[in-house]
This record gives structure tokens, sequence and C-alpha cells, in this order.
């Protein structure tokens, strides 16, 4: 509401009564009247509204971007204008706001899309039945000049008389703008006088646009002229004043003179805010004036940066088409705010790129830089998604197809909003185009999402689009078996058994689908009543040539153990029978469901005949006889299950069991027998039994044959391994000093297409970490180094943080400092980052390497900004025993005390038993602007950790004699400290805790607030050390 203030178009009255109404809703009573106290019912019921409309959610989301200067975007503003429409209730002040909006952005949209807005806006005032008012006028106004219209001004005054509005102050000030934007001082001149005839007050605002006036007329001796005029009227410049002599130098490209006028502001007291310094930046760059740009800029970091103002900057200068301008603002952007690292993602500059109709290619080209800039940047994947929420299908395939060229991981949900706005729009040959690109990706994890979207999206869009099966498999013939498969679960779900048999009947089916997790589920709903219709399909996929052995137990088994949950005995029953009629078998697996046990013995019987592993041997061999089972032989000893084998050499169990007991004991030799024999009788290990066998070799350095089955499980998986299989490889090539060995499967690690848990990329760092630790000499760290976070790398974000640390760490090893700080300067200058600051700082500072740590110390500041680096290095001064130091770096004039940050490093220290260098801080922090209650709460809580309760009960009654009362929650604290160790209670603590629970007549505030009332009297004596 207070931007509504601002514009008046709405007063204290309303807002008041506004308030009592929301907070009085449930006894008000409200007669029916046109007005009631003179507010209009749209209005009060707008008020009375107890749970918001969209309508007012999207008015409040304005007016707190506004009130915090965050600028609106597009999107919002074209969300709040359907709004607004849709409700039809557009009222007066919801009209001025949208104005009021379109004076200063949208921040993403060109100012000749603001200035058509502005029309467009003007335009509804008659639809909706609102009479234009000055106030209204002068909006319109204030946005003409604001964007710097061309407008005439005469015109403009007789439009209004026409509407019979009468102007005031606010409107000759904005008509005067008008002329002098055109360099019009005669036009000027005359509304000057007018307002002197109608005896209105003439503030800095009119002599600022004269100066404008001048300037644009070619007079700069003149516009000195009004500012000495200023002073001599009794009224004094403002920052405006020297932005009007600035931003006309900015357009000639002078830099020197805009340095000039922003130093004499900022010597004076009223300096330019950063919204305008940027606005300055923008001229230039709109003007042609790059060089004196890049100037202005680098003047403006040094003077601190803000977020927001930046985005919102960049975001104007991508719409006016300056991408490369936004991009060097984004550059600048800071990595600190408020003492906490932040990652500036970039996306805004692609949403506005999107938002503004920029091409794919140059979308793509921004996004490669921001990521070089930002390597956790998304900006690929958020520019896709940008261009879906713009409805833009066409440039989100344009994007897809740009990432699949430069080898970027497509995943399924990347696709799928396109076939969906394709069939919005009946556009079959783009929901065609869709598909087959979702069906041409191929990425470890997508195969259920792949498959899931195929039966449930892509298939019914094409029907949607008046396609039928034989359309689909004619246009898509390269997956001829998998469109079948489709049509297959598709009838096997919609019309049962019998009518899937006979349709896919002759033709050829894909496996993989079989696999689907959800693929299964479409048998469920006729298999009670077409049991044996159910049996025959099962036959029918297990007789297809391209449906291999895992893909039909993986569907058999999940139909079977559908089955044993519905308890459903009989129908089990029959259904077993008839798999064995049919002479398809189950895997083992399913005799250990535990529901199972409640079956009638038959069917357990019939179990030890139907589940006999992956083979698919004839059923009347295992009628005859009765081999055991995995479970079985797990039981026996090993000379029993060798017995065992000789009697029956062609089961694969015995020698899978073997393996297992040799693996377990850490027998390298009996392993690898087992292995050759397993290899020689032509048996493959599943997925799970290679990556143990992988694993135990690599554990037993055998590092040679890991690889062969490393190499086995590339054939059989491909790349979807995870890379922890390759990297502990590697790490058992590193102790044994080959890099060769261990590079080649680092790189075979980037290749994994497996996605990782947290588990796994726990496992990953700690294996990355264990490589550099044992890398044999620092060149081979480096080496290592660079190869597991260059190009693709392994581990990103805190995982990646924790190996640079670590290489860092051996680095340190060398006891160079210089070597030190020349490698902390590459890995900064290749990954942005500054890894283990305390460590470093600690180290120079004991040594007292001065050249070095101004060296760490640029780095720092351009890694973490000055005031964080700065508390940084006063930590580690008294932490190395320097605490005057320390001091002296915290009383920096310009330096901001960030007491979030000072207590962060006090826990540290209480973590970490430092109780000496606690005490150096607190003492310290005595002669700054820091909350003294919290101080005594981390000290007390430190002389606790390491059981001085003496010290803490001191320290409290120190600060009673000090500070008046301390802290009731640490008095609470310390009590319970003692009494947890069995001692007494000093008197002079009950005490003091006695006083802080009593109630005084002053105090507002409860006695355990962080700073006791009688700081604050104390707290000038301590700020002539703030910053």
């Amino acid at each position: 509401m207070a931007a509504l203030i601002r514009c008046g178009l709405s007063n204290l009255r309303v807002l008041s009564f506004a308030q009592t109404a929301i907070r009085t809703r449930s006894r008000l009573i409200l007669p029916y009247s046109p007005t009631i106290n003179g507010i209009p019912p749209k209005l009060l019921d707008r008020c009375m509204v107890t749970s918001a409309t969209a309508k007012e959610k999207l008015l409040d989301d304005v007016h707190r971007k506004i009130d915090y200067n965050q600028g609106i975007p597009t999107q919002l503003f074209e969300s709040l204008t359907s709004s607004l429409e849709d409700d039809g209730t557009l009222l007066e002040q919801d009209v001025g706001l949208l104005l009021h909006i379109c004076s200063m952005g949208p921040f993403d949209c060109p100012t000749s899309k603001r200035l058509q807005l502005v029309e467009e806006i003007w335009s509804k005032l008659e639809k909706h039945g609102i009479s234009p008012s000055t106030k209204l006028y002068n909006i319109k106004l204030k946005a003409y000049c604001r964007n710097k219209k061309d407008f005439n001004a005469l015109d403009e005054l007789m439009n209004m008389k026409a509407l019979g509005l009468n102007p005031d102050k606010v409107t000759y000030s904005l008509l005067i703008e008008g002329f002098c934007l055109k360099g019009d001082i005669e036009g000027a001149n005359s509304v000057l006088e007018a307002m002197k005839t109608s005896q209105l007050a003439i503030n800095v605002n009119v002599f600022n646009s004269f100066i404008t006036g001048h300037l644009k007329a070619g007079s700069p001796e003149e516009a000195a002229k009004v500012l000495e005029l200023i002073s001599s009227s009794g009224l004094d410049p403002n920052s405006q004043t020297y932005f009007k002599f600035a931003s006309f130098y900015a357009e000639e490209g002078d830099m020197d003179s805009v340095a000039k006028y922003i130093n004499e502001a900022e010597e004076i007291g009223i300096p330019l805010d950063h919204s305008m310094l940027l606005d300055l930046h923008r001229t230039m760059i709109t003007c042609g004036h790059s060089s004196a740009a890049a100037q202005l800029l680098q003047t403006i970091s040094e003077k601190g940066i803000f977020n927001s103002s930046f985005m919102q900057k960049s975001c104007h200068l991508v719409a006016e088409g300056f991408v490369d301008a936004a991009v060097e603002l984004y550059i600048m952007m800071p990595k600190l705010e408020d003492g906490k690292i932040i990652s500036n993602s970039g996306s805004f500059l692609v949403k506005s790129m999107v938002v503004n109709g920029h091409s794919a290619q140059d979308i793509f080209d921004t996004a490669d830089k921001i990521v070089e800039i930002s390597p956790r940047a998304l900006a690929h994947r958020n520019a896709l998604l940008f261009a879906y929420r713009a409805g833009q299908i066409e440039l989100a395939m344009e994007l897809l197809e740009l990432m699949i060229s430069k080898n970027h991981t497509i995943k399924v949900p990347y696709i799928i909003p396109a076939v969906c706005g394709y069939r919005k729009e009946k556009n079959t040959e783009g929901v065609y185009k869709a598909t087959e690109l979702l069906l041409k990706i191929s990425a470890s994890g997508i195969r259920d999402d792949k498959h899931d979207q195929l039966m449930r999206c892509c298939y019914p869009a094409l029907l949607h689009c008046g396609q039928s099966r034989e359309n689909i498999v004619e246009r898509l013939k390269h997956y001829k078996k998998l469109w079948n498969s489709v049509f297959f679960l598709d009838d096997v779900q919609k019309k049962g058994f019998d009518v899937a048999i006979s349709n896919a009947e002759g033709k050829q089916l894909d496996g993989s689908l079989f696999q689907w997790t959800d693929g299964s589920t479409k048998f469920f709903k006729f298999l009670p009543e077409q049991i044996d219709s159910c049996v025959k399909a099962l036959d029918m996929i297990h007789q297809q040539p391209s449906v291999d052995q895992e893909s039909f137990n993986y569907l058999s088994a999940r139909l079977v153990r559908f089955v044993i949950n519905q308890r459903n005995w009989s129908l089990l029953e029959k259904f077993v029978d008839g798999l064995l009629e049919m002479k398809l078998f189950l895997p083992q697996s399913l005799k250990q469901v535990v529901l199972l046990k409640e079956a009638p013995n038959s069917i357990k019987e019939k179990f030890d005949l139907i589940c006999v592993g992956t083979g698919t041997t004839s059923s009347e061999y295992f009628r005859k006889a009765k081999f055991l089972s995995l479970d079985q032989l797990e039981e026996m000893s090993e000379e029993e299950v060798k017995k065992y084998q000789k009697k029956n050499p062609e089961r694969f169990l015995p020698r899978l069991v073997l393996l297992q007991k040799a693996m377990d004991s850490d027998d390298l030799e009996s392993t690898k027998q087992v292995l050759r024999e397993v290899q020689a009788l032509g048996f493959s290990l599943t997925l799970v039994q290679i990556m143990k066998v992988i694993t135990k070799l690599t554990r037993l350095k055998d590092t040679e044959m890991a690889l062969f089955y490393f190499d086995e499980l590339k054939k059989l998986k491909g790349d979807a391994y995870k890379a922890t299989i390759p990297l502990m490889i590697a790490e058992e090539f590193v102790k044994q000093g080959s890099l060769n060995g261990a590079l080649e499967m680092i790189t075979a690690a980037k290749n994994s297409k497996f996605s990782d848990d947290s588990k796994t990329k726990f496992v990953k760092r700690s294996m990355l970490v264990s490589m550099l630790e044992n890398a044999s000499t620092v060149e081979d760290a480096t080496t290592l180094h660079s190869a597991m976070l260059q190009s693709e790398p392994i581990c990103t974000g805190n995982d990646a943080m924790f190996v640079h640390g670590s290489y860092i760490k051996r680095i340190s090893a060398t006891e160079d400092d210089t070597e030190l700080v020349n490698t902390l300067a590459n890995v900064y200058q290749a990954y942005h980052v500054f890894p283990l600051p305390d460590f470093v700082l600690d180290r120079l500072v004991k040594q007292k390497d001065v050249e070095n740590l101004k060296r760490v110390m640029d780095i720092g500041n351009a890694a973490f900004g000055s005031n964080f680096f700065h508390h940084k290095l006063a930590f580690s001064f008294i932490r190395c025993g320097m605490p005057a130091r320390g001091s002296a770096i915290l009383k920096t004039p310009g330096l901001k005390i960030n007491e979030r940050l000072i207590s962060t490093n006090c826990q540290y220290m209480i973590k970490g038993k430092e109780i000496d260098a606690l005490e150096s801080v607190v003492n310290v922090m005595k002669e700054l602007p820091v909350s003294q209650a919290s101080m005594l709460k981390h000290l007390v809580e430190g002389y606790v950790s390491v059981g001085k309760l003496k010290q803490a009960a001191d320290s409290v009654q120190q600060f009673a004699i000090d500070y008046n009362l301390p802290p009731r929650k640490t008095v609470e604290f310390l009590i319970k400290a003692y009494d947890s160790s069995s001692e007494d209670v000093p008197e002079a603590l009950k005490s003091l805790s006695f006083k802080c629970n009593q109630p005084t007549e002053s105090d507002s505030s409860s006695s355990d607030s962080d700073i006791p009332p009688s700081e604050i009297s104390k707290s000038p004596s301590r700020t002539d050390t703030a910053s």
C-alpha cells in the first residue's frame, strides 16, 4: 500500500479504515449503500475478504517489490494486468499503479515497450468507466519523462484542459521536464511563468530540469549558473542535480566530466545511488561509448555492488539488445552477501533474452558464458524452462537441439512440455518431432521416465492429433518394435489380454518396455478374470526373439508377486499351473517372499519346481531332479559345496557360492580360479556380481583383473555404471604409483551416466581426496586434480570444494609458502573458488609472510568480498595469538561489522575447545559495536565446554558490574551446568538469577534480551569505532 500512497492514489484515512475492517471483520456489520464513510464498495470488499484472491496476492507481491526496490519483471506485470482485466474491477488506483510501474519498468522490458504499455493502459480508462484525474495524468507524464519520450508538452497541456483537468505543481514540473529534454528553454520558461502566475512553489526538481535543458541546448555555462541559482534561492541541490550533469556527459562519452560530477556529489554528502550510476552506464552503452562505460563500471564496482540493482539494469540492457554489456554487469556481481557465500546463477539474463525474442543461438551462447563464469549455474536448463513458460515451444526445441549438439545431458522432463504444447496446438509434426527427440536420448536412470511418457503423453498426443497406429509406425519406423510394445500394453490395459494377443500376433515386441516399473501394472486390471489369457500373453512375450530373459523375468515376477499379495491362493495355483504348462519358469527370489509361507503346501511344492533361476531348461528335467537353492548352498561348508558341484557340473549356483566364499576369505588365488572356471564354462555374472568382483579384486590389489571385469561391466551396461567403480580402481592405481592408469579410470568415471545419490557423492569425494593424499609427488597431485575437476568435473559444489581443499593441503606439505599461494591463485583463476581460507591465513600469519599474505588478501577480496575476508583475516590474527592486530583490522574505516560472522567463529572456537582464542575475541569485541550480551553467552558456553565453571561464573559477575544484569538465559544455562557437575552454585550467581527473574517497572522487554537496558546508555562511548 505504500506504493499507492507514493502515487497519491490512496490516503491514510482509507488505509486506516481498511486495517480496522480487517481486524474487526468477525463483528463488523456493513449496511448496503453506494458508499460507506466515503469509501467505494469495491474497495471495501477488497478490504473485507478473509482469504486473499489471486488478484490480491499479485497486488501484494507488486507492492512489496516496489517498496523494497526489487523491480517488477514482465511476467509479473502481465499477470497483474490480466488479473485486473479478468476481475472486472479495475479501479483508479490500479491504473495508477500500472502507470507507475511503467515509469521504471518492467525492468526486463525495452524502453519502447514501456511507452507502448503506457498508451495501452491509458486507453483502458474509457473502457472501464474511469474518469481521468490530474493525478493519473501526472503519473502518465512522469512515465514519459522517465523513459525520455519525445512528447509535445503544449499538446499534453491542451489534452488535460480538454478533459476538464486543472494542472497542478507536479504537472507544471513534468511539462518543464518535457521541454527541457528537447532543449526547448523558451517553452520551459513559458511554463515557469505560468507557475509563478498561479503562485505555485518552485522546488529543486524544476531547477534540475533546467540544467538538462541548458545542456541539451548546448549551454553548459548556463547550466552551471542554474546550480548556483539553487543555492541562492534557499534550496539545496540533491543527487538528481548532479545526475543531470553526469547523464548529459555520459551521452557524450566524456568519462572525466562524469567522474567529476559523481565525485562532487559525494563530497557534499549526496552521492549518486547505484541505480543512478548504472543508468549512466546504460546511457554510455546505448550511445556507443563502450570504453568509457568500462571505466565507469570499474568505478561502480569500487563503490560496492548490490545484486538487485545490477540484475535489473543488466536485464534492461538485454531488452535493449546489449547482451555483452549485460554479461559484463553479471561478472561484476558479488559472490558474497551479508557474510554468506552465494552463487549467482545468471538465469535472469537468459530469461530476459527469452522474453525479448532473442534467437536460440544467442541465448545458448550467453548461457555458455554464464556457466563459464559460474560453473554451478544451470543456465541452459533454465533457458529451456523460461522458453516453455513463455509458450515458445519452437524456441525450446531449438535450444534442445543445440544442447544435444554440444553433448549436454538431456532428460525426459526437458522434452515433455514440448509434446504437451504441440498437442494443445494440434501440431502433428511438432508432436512427432518432440517424440522422436525423446526416443533418441539416452542417459542413466531415464528408462522408466521415457517409457512412462511414451505411454502417458506421446501416444495420447498423437492420437489426439488424429494419428492411427499405422501412421505412427510408418513415421517412426526405426522404433517399430517399441511402438508395438506400447500398443500391446495399451490393449492389455484397456481391452484385455485376448485383444492384445490378437493385435500383436505376428509382430515383434521390444523387451525394454516390460522392464518399465509401471509396465506390469497394465496387466493387473484383467488378471483375475483372464488368468489363462494372461499366461498366453506371457508365453507370447517369452517367444519374442527381441525379448531377453531379464525383461521376461522382471515382468512375470511382478505379476506373481501381485497375486501373492492378494492372498488369492486358488488364483495363484491356477496361474502357476499355467506357467508350468507353458514351460515358463520364475526367478528363485520369488521363493523368499514372506507371504508365500501362508500358502498351501501344494503351491509351495509347485514353486520349488517353477523357481529355477534364469534358465529355460525343460520342465521335465526339473521334475526329475531336485536342486539345492542358493540359501541352502550358502549354509554349507566350502568342501560340501565343492562335492555338490562335482555331482552337478552344469549348475552355476555352486560356483557362485564358491566365488562368494573365496572373496569373503580374501583369498585372491581362489577367487581368480573360480572366475576362470566361470568364464571357461560360458556362465555370465550379473551386474551386481560383477560389481562385487571388481570391488574385491581392487581391494586385493589385483588391478589388472579388476580392469578386465570393468570392461565386462561396460559391455553389459554401456556407460550406465556407478562412477565409484572406476574411481576405486584409480585409487589403487595411485597407491601403486601408476599415474596413467589412474587418469584412464578418472576419465571412465567422467563418462558415467549413472545418477548419483547423496551416499555415492560422499564416496566419490572420499576417493578423490584419497588419491590426492596418496599421490607420489606434488606434480602427480596437480595432474590428478586437473583431471578430476577440469572439463566436465566429476563432482561440483561442496564436494568439489572438499577436493580443492585436499589439493591445497597436499601442496602445503612442501612447506613452500610461495608455491602454496601460486597454487591457490591458479585454483581461483580456473575454478573461482578459495578453498581452506582459514588454513592458508593461519599458516601465513604464523610465518609472518607479509608478501604472500598481501597476495592472498587480493584473492580473498575477489572471492569473498572485502568485508567478509577482512573478518577472516582478523580472526586469523586472533587465533595466532595477535589479538591487537585483529582488533586493528576490525577497526578499519568503512568496514561493516558482521555480528553473525563473529558469532559463527565463536561457535567454531567453542567446538574446537580454543578457549584462549575465544577469550581474546571477547576482549577485542568490547571496543566494537557488538552485542556484549551475545559475547558473554559465547564465553560462558566456552568455559562450560572445558569444565571451567568458576571462570564462567566470574565472567557473569563482571558483566553484572559493567553492564548491570546479564541475560537471564545465560545465567540459567550456567546454573544448569553447575547442577549437572554436582557442584555448589555460587551465592552471587543465585542472587543474579533472582534479580534477572524479577520484573521491573521500566523494562518492557524480558531480561533475556541480547542487549541489557544499561548497555544502551553505554553504547555511545563505543560508536567512535563503528564504520
